[in-house]
């Protein structure tokens, strides 16, 4: 009986991940037009709305004691039961770099994302001039 318990929570423990990123957040797959910035908007506004406080977090997850102007990433700090857990891509993490970087507003979070979706535009503008002078 202890064994079958303990496999049942083993399993359980595995599929975490898996079940939070699909069956809570739905989260899509990393690409050009879905970074770490947009899917950690999405996790906020899934865990707001389930009224759950959350704070985005970013930094550099390959170095420790980065600097601000170093960040490439972003991610969640979530509070559950009281304590913070890091939530990255819809998946839970208890690694000692999600929890290193700098904690950002709602508004900046908002600002990260509306950059990536102003350089694509630009990005496809200039894709679009550039075919349009091979043409010619």
């Amino acid at each position: 009986m202890l064994i079958c318990l303990f496999l049942c929570g083993f399993t359980f423990v595995a599929l975490l991940p898996v079940l939070t990123k699909t069956l809570v957040f739905h989260m899509p797959s990393p690409s050009p037009a879905f970074d770490c910035d947009d899917g950690a908007l999405l996790m906020l506004d899934r865990l707001s709305n389930l009224g759950i406080k959350a704070i985005p977090m970013v930094g550099d997850l390959e170095t420790t004691g980065e600097k601000y102007q170093e960040i490439k990433h972003v991610w969640l700090l979530v509070e559950i039961g009281g304590i913070n857990v890091a939530f990255d891509w819809g998946t839970p993490w208890l690694d000692k770099q999600h929890y290193e970087g700098y904690p950002i507003t709602y508004e900046q979070l908002l600002q990260f994302v509306e950059q990536d979706r102003d350089k694509a535009i630009y990005a496809k503008q200039e894709a679009v001039a550039l075919s349009i002078m091979e043409r010619t």
